[in-house]
């Protein structure tokens, strides 16, 4: 944050009941770096998805450690550790095949 600029307000904090606890709907970040990296599955999307859940991962877990009502914190480390982990292996995956088709001419 920038010295002068006006301080945003806190995000609405994640409900006490069951739900809200398994769903943190106050950390929106961390529940797109969850689901996206749930699309990181895919070959097609992996590499896009898993930089994405990495990226919304990250401000998750910062939204957390500012303001721990919210919730998410595992979802979080989940799209981040789930989506780095499938975009990484899709890339050396792309890498191989390419170099595998280009080796065999």
């Amino acid at each position: 944050m920038t010295p002068g600029a006006p301080e945003e307000p806190p995000p609405m904090p994640s409900p006490n009941d069951f739900v809200g606890v398994m769903i943190p709907t106050g950390n929106k970040p961390a529940l797109i770096s969850y689901y996206v990296a749930l699309a990181s599955l895919l070959p097609v999307l992996g590499i896009a998805a898993g930089i994405v859940a990495v990226a919304f991962g990250v401000k998750g877990i910062r939204l957390v450690r500012r303001h721990p009502e919210v919730r998410g914190g595992l979802h979080a480390w989940f799209g981040v550790l789930f989506g780095g982990f499938f975009a990484l292996a899709w890339t050396v995956l792309l890498i191989l095949i390419v170099v595998k088709s280009a080796g065999g001419r």
